[in-house]
């Protein structure tokens, strides 16, 4: 978070307030003081995340390295404004990328959420004024959640999980993924669902029962084994043993991506806890997909 007194940032946003008047006021409703306030704290924090991300390894640009070092608050300020717009030209790049060939496999918030929502979001975003806000609600839920990020950094993390997730998607045929998203819920087109999250299921009790990923069926005796190999352990310890599948899945599939791993590995708690609690209640059934 920035180290700069509140009295030290009042001067930055009677700057900003005359520039979102257009020097017609000085005054402005509480809610707008409110936002523009929230516009300098986001753009100077925006240094610490960098530097967050350059001490992660995240990052390359040194350029920023150390400038929460900086005693000038007008200029940590714009400083921090102008690696909000960098981050900008950054995701929107990135969106780019992903747009090229994005299959959403025909749900429609995963759709619209990307393929909608990320253009009208580039249109509407004010890193100046309003930095804070990302305009979409994001209905297509991904993994990793984004929500204790906001602005551009949830815009960018959350397009950076996309990416990953259809990384995962198309090493697959997109009729077996329609097919398993089908078997899930005839209507899956309209369902609030992450796709991976589905799709990583399928595949991990597969691997738990030695079976092919997309040319497979599941038999009467394949319960039994499953059943055994989670009774088998705790919650713990089968989390782990999950880790450790998602981890060879990475790593023969997808080149030891470990972004992947990452984040597909956010998905394990709660595929230990549907596995168990199918135990519990005798519906292993509804973890066989296809």
């Amino acid at each position: 978070m920035n180290k700069f007194e509140m009295e030290e940032l009042i001067p930055i946003v009677a700057e900003l307030t005359e520039k979102y008047t257009s020097k017609e006021s000085t005054s402005v409703s509480y809610n707008t003081a409110k936002q523009l306030m929230n516009a300098v704290i986001y753009c100077m924090n925006e240094i610490d995340l960098v530097n967050y991300e350059l001490d992660s390894g995240a990052a390359k640009d040194m350029a920023v390295k150390d400038m929460t070092e900086q005693q000038d608050s007008k200029l940590a300020y714009r400083t921090g404004y102008e690696l909000v717009v960098k981050k900008v030209f950054k995701t929107k790049a990135l969106f780019e990328e992903i747009a090229l060939d994005f299959n959403a496999y025909r749900n429609r918030a995963y759709y619209e959420t990307v393929m909608k929502g990320m253009p009208a979001f580039f249109l509407y975003y004010d890193p100046k004024f309003n930095p804070q806000n990302h305009i979409l609600t994001l209905d297509y839920p991904t993994i990793k959640s984004v929500q204790d990020s906001c602005g551009i950094d949830a815009i960018y993390e959350y397009l950076s999980y996309t990416k990953l997730e259809q990384e995962l998607l198309k090493a697959f045929p997109e009729e077996y993924i329609t097919t398993l998203l089908s078997s899930y819920h005839a209507d899956y087109e309209e369902l609030f669902i992450n796709v991976g999250s589905i799709v990583l299921r399928n595949i991990i009790v597969c691997m738990i029962l030695g079976k092919n990923i997309t040319n497979h069926c599941f038999e009467k005796k394949d319960a039994v084994v499953l059943k055994k190999y989670i009774e088998s352990s705790s919650q713990e310890e089968l989390e782990i043993k999950l880790c450790n599948l998602v981890k060879i899945l990475v790593n023969q599939g997808y080149n030891h991506n470990e972004q992947l791993y990452e984040y597909l590995k956010e998905d394990v708690k709660n595929i230990s806890f549907e596995l168990i609690n199918a135990v519990e209640h005798d519906c292993l059934d509804i973890m066989f997909l296809l």
